[in-house]
């Protein structure tokens, strides 16, 4: 590193500029407070991340005055999904069906959402967005307490952050984290998904499908503008086997699967540079706070894809955080770990009923020979019953108004 050290001070600086990191700067800043948003990529551009917005989180988005915004960005509105098992459809969610005002999801590129967020919050002269700049380490006092963080920028400047809080919502590989000594426990998954896109047929409708042959399945999500999302699911670290076999094995693999979208798949997958590895796994992370740094996001609480449920639990981590930080740091001098004690016993409800649906709904997928087909006839039958939406309303849809009440009753 070279040049001079700078020096800033800030009520909350917080690291990682996805969906929870600057819609919590949005949120903070609105309320008149110092707020420095650090970020390590320069573009906001992110292939494949947080793509799924769920209708809980719509509707906070559309309270905060932000939906309309982002609409002129340009979203597509899913209408539900269905799954599929040798070309018999076993099992179908109408959105419209699930209660409340805001009931279907909507899909976007996850820079239309950014954008909105920091250009909201750059309306502030009290905010401040920091971006191409890589967190390097926590700052701390002589009783331990973070005090803020250091960063670098490309030019390899130094800058030494000081906060009353610092926020850490830099993903599920978070650094800060590392850096705190916080661990997280992975909980072992046996597939990882390999993504890619295909324009989107004019007769494709607005909804989501899942294909099932055997213990493999494909994943095809229409995307704004028209686009479609598709995914194949491999075993556990089995990317390099599978390009040793060679991309044309992989789009055989995927046609096997999804024979409808065969023609697309040939024309368009051509080389691995068309197509994204996610590396699936679920991380807890029992210690959610120390003194003067807070976790949220996928830094606290990592969860699978099924669902598109990480940018939702990020959008309400924050959404529930600010108005309580906001309190925090007008009442108080010096904010502990203890202050949060509450909100990450929320949150971590709302996380766990989440991560374990989705370890469920993983093995239901991950089922292969008989067990295959009794997934089969149990998918047909949950499907007519209608307490298929209830079970599922308190998934996707939990609601983040109430969290923030309770949190304002026990405080």
């Amino acid at each position: 590193m070279s040049g001079t050290i700078m020096k800033n001070q800030f009520d909350v600086v917080i690291v990682g500029g996805g969906p929870g990191g600057s819609l919590l700067s949005l949120i903070l800043a609105q309320q008149g407070l110092q707020v420095a948003l650090v970020e390590k990529q320069k573009q906001l551009e992110r292939s494949f991340r947080g793509e799924t917005v769920a209708a809980s989180s719509v509707r906070i988005l559309d309270q905060l005055g932000l939906l309309n915004r982002i609409a002129d960005k340009g979203y597509l509105t899913v209408e539900g999904m269905a799954m599929m098992d040798k070309g018999q459809t076993i099992f179908t969610l109408d959105y419209d069906a699930f209660p409340g005002t805001f009931k279907r999801a909507i899909d976007l590129p996850q820079p239309h959402l950014l954008s909105v967020l920091l250009e909201e919050a750059s309306k502030f002269q009290n905010f401040t967005y920091l971006n191409g700049c890589a967190f390097e380490s926590l700052i701390r006092d002589d009783a331990q307490r973070v005090i803020g963080v250091e960063v670098s920028a490309e030019a390899g400047q130094l800058r030494q952050l000081y906060a009353k809080q610092v926020v850490a919502s830099d993903g599920r590989y978070s650094k800060v984290r590392k850096a705190a000594g916080i661990q997280a426990q992975l909980k072992p998954v046996e597939r990882d998904i390999i993504w890619f896109k295909l324009p989107r047929p004019k007769d494709w409708n607005d909804r989501g499908k899942l294909l099932l042959k055997g213990s493999s399945h494909v994943f095809i999500i229409p995307t704004w503008p028209d686009f479609l999302r598709v995914g194949l699911n491999i075993p556990k670290g089995g990317f390099q086997q599978l390009r040793k076999r060679g991309i044309e094995a992989f789009v055989e693999d995927v046609v096997s699967i999804a024979p409808e979208i065969a023609p697309l798949v040939r024309e368009h997958v051509r080389s691995w540079k068309d197509v994204t590895l996610l590396d699936v796994f679920v991380a807890s992370v029992d210690q959610w706070a120390i003194d003067g740094l807070l976790l949220i996001g996928d830094a606290s609480h990592t969860v699978s894809p099924i669902l598109g449920q990480g940018v939702n639990l990020a959008i309400q981590d924050a959404f529930v955080l600010g108005p309580l930080l906001t309190q925090l740091l007008r009442s108080k001098s010096t904010i502990s770990a203890h202050d949060f004690a509450a909100y990450v016993a929320e949150r971590k409800k709302h996380k766990t009923i989440v991560t374990n649906y989705q370890l469920k709904q993983e093995q239901n997928l991950a089922a292969h020979g008989w067990a295959a087909t009794i997934r089969h006839y149990k998918m047909r039958l949950f499907d007519r019953l209608p307490i298929k939406y209830k079970a599922l309303d308190r998934v996707l849809n939990y609601p983040a108004t109430d969290a923030i009440a309770r949190l304002a009753v026990s405080g």
